[in-house]
């Protein structure tokens, strides 16, 4: 842990300030050897202006965790990860090096969370509180989070607070207004996401009409220095099924399914406030697999089959879908697993991931189709962790994969051994990182943290 204070106050000087409540973000630089496509709208006052995709780590969200839904709050500095799992009341740090770990708190005396990371306690420093929301994130050498009000709180839908990057000094920033609909008061903001002083959310909920179910989906947008919130898609009443949000440079991509089975892709302007459609079509089905570019080009995996998985890589132009790459392998049926910074990652294919044998088939590609990794996927950490824990340990599922040409990020739920005179097993997720090498994969254990069942706990 004295490490980490060390590494926290160098991260102090390093991180440059953005924005926070009343002040402007920094200026986002261009990514090397990216060139925006010209714009075709006008910007405000009628000046055209180029479109902006670029990446910028010190105020972007890092996109790569929007994978699958994913609902784990990942952060990345120089030397440390900040990791909080779904579910978690804690914020979790680990040495990116895999030699240390443990709950955000230098209390020396302090218990943490006994074990448990649905525990309650309020005296330590890595406690966010039972209501989290997805997602945090670090600004202003500081790391922000969120915690949910109930329905009809007239403050608002939720509460932002901040803290030091050791843990210390929680304090309270802002409210985050309930948004005005057309859907009475049946709808509740979700998976809100920061990037360069917006937060960006996405709009749920049911109710009935005429005797018909209606779920409509909307996105939105507020600034963190104002109130005013921006509509950027309205999907109308109907049954809208899985929305989701991408922050790409000055825009927001926004992916909807539903209505008729059809699939939307939409991207709005933080800088003309204006929402271009880019696709509708029913070609793909739900889209939860996909990257954007610095381009602004949209890459998916192809519609799910089942009994075939999804085999291939499209990109969409001018409205339309061509292939890129497939997975063909004589001697292994490969299924992609994730589309991410620049990379396709496919495993052997599994009708159902949950229960997951440890024996994996792993391909790594890139976009342009050269193979980075093909083999098996290194698993020593479960035999550490049983190891550690005297017994089996079952692999259930993972939560989250993702990476780049360098690297692969995993989060694994797994179910411990069940300890003597507890009716069920604590539940401990993992994080992992496999770092691409010319001799393969290298695996890193970052983190782990247990969960319990809460009637376990109290019977």
């Amino acid at each position: 842990m004295k490490k980490l204070f060390c590494i926290i106050l160098t991260a102090a000087f390093v991180l440059p300030l953005a924005a926070c409540a009343g002040g402007k973000e920094p200026a986002p630089t261009a990514a090397p050897g990216v060139t925006a496509a010209p714009g075709e709208t006008s910007g405000p006052g009628g000046d055209a202006y180029v479109p902006d995709f670029s990446y910028n780590p010190e105020t972007d969200f890092d996109k790569r965790f929007l994978m699958n839904g994913n609902v784990n709050t990942l952060l990345e500095t120089e030397d440390v990860y900040y990791f909080l799992p779904s579910g978690d009341h804690f914020m979790h740090w680990c040495e990116k090096d895999g030699s240390d770990y443990g709950v955000l708190c230098g209390k020396p005396e302090c218990m943490h969370d006994g074990g448990n990371g649905e525990a309650k306690n309020t005296d330590c420093n890595g406690y966010l509180g039972m209501e989290g929301k997805q997602f945090s994130w670090i600004a202003d050498g500081k790391i922000y989070y969120m915690q949910a009000l109930p329905l009809g709180r007239p403050e608002g839908c939720c509460r932002i607070y901040r803290m030091n990057l050791d843990g210390t000094e929680h304090e309270f920033v802002r409210a985050v207004p309930w948004p005005e609909t057309p859907y009475g008061d049946h709808m509740s903001p979700q998976r809100l996401i920061y990037h360069r002083g917006i937060l960006y959310f996405l709009i749920f909920g049911g109710y009935i009409e005429e005797g018909e179910p209606m779920q409509p989906l909307m996105a939105a947008a507020l600034p963190m220095d104002g109130d005013e919130i921006s509509i950027m898609y309205d999907s109308g009443p109907v049954m809208a099924f899985y929305g989701e949000l991408c922050p790409v440079g000055e825009f927001c991509y926004i992916f909807a399914w539903g209505g008729s089975q059809v699939t939307k892709i939409l991207r709005w302007s933080s800088v003309t406030e204006q929402t271009e459609l880019l696709y509708e079509g029913d070609e793909l089905g739900i889209i939860a697999k996909f990257w954007v570019d610095q381009t602004g080009t949209v890459y998916a995996a192809s519609k799910y089959e089942e009994g075939v998985g999804q085999d291939a890589v499209l990109r969409l132009e001018n409205g339309e879908w061509e292939e890129v790459l497939r997975f063909d392998d004589p001697d292994i049926h490969y299924s992609i697993r994730a589309v991410s910074d620049g990379i396709v990652i496919a495993r052997d294919y599994r009708e159902y991931e949950r229960d997951m044998d440890r024996d994996i088939d792993l391909w790594i590609r890139r976009f342009d189709g050269e193979t980075l990794y093909k083999g098996k996927l290194p698993m020593a950490w479960i035999g550490e962790l049983e190891e550690k824990y005297g017994g089996h340990v079952k692999l259930e599922h993972s939560m989250l994969f993702c990476g780049n040409e360098n690297e692969i990020l995993a989060i694994y739920e797994t179910w411990l051994p069940k300890p003597l005179g507890r009716e069920y097993a604590p539940t401990c997720y993992v994080l992992v990182r496999y770092d691409i090498t010319e001799n393969g994969l290298n695996e890193v254990m970052l983190c782990e943290t247990r969960h319990w069942i809460i009637e376990d706990l109290f019977g």
